[in-house]
């Protein structure tokens, strides 16, 4: 990673500086890298321990692949670990940057859900939320929910 700059969200944590304190982020994250900067005053700072816990949506995989081959058989499960980190109590575009559900990834998230964990609980949700988003006219927002509420304008009335 030498010469590599660290790019997207971060956290800032500060200890008050007694022992066996545990230090936790308000929300979850998700990386392939993390990068820790710490800087101290007088006294120094141990560290007992840094880890992650994988938070996902928790879909059962029902469905199956019999091959010799384990490249596919490790792609798969790759995708359905993807699938899991782009799903909580909506489907999301990216855990990483946007974490929004847009309308267009999640019919593709949906078929996803019920062909490979036969779960169509999310479907429905988006479905509903997607519903929701709609305007006057039948609009739908491309994504919903969202902090910019899709509000109508007058050229929708």
């Amino acid at each position: 990673m030498e010469g590599k700059e660290f790019i997207g969200r971060t956290d800032s944590i500060v200890s008050d500086g007694c022992k066996n304190q545990v230090l936790t982020t308000l929300n979850w994250r998700t990386y392939p890298y993390m990068q820790i900067s710490i800087t101290t005053k007088d006294t120094p700072l141990v560290l007992d321990d840094v880890y992650g816990t994988f938070t996902g949506y928790p879909f059962q995989a029902k469905a199956k692949l019999e091959t010799d081959n384990a490249e596919l058989t490790k792609m798969l499960e790759i995708g359905r670990r993807s699938t899991r980190s782009c799903a909580m109590e909506t489907y999301m575009d990216c855990p990483f940057y946007e974490q929004l559900q847009y309308i267009g990834d999640s019919r593709i998230q949906a078929l996803v859900s019920i062909y490979n964990f036969g779960d169509a609980r999310l479907v429905r949700n988006a479905l509903n939320q997607m519903n929701y988003s709609q305007q006057i006219k039948g609009f739908t927002a491309s994504l919903h929910p969202s902090v910019d509420n899709f509000t109508p304008k007058d050229d929708f009335l």
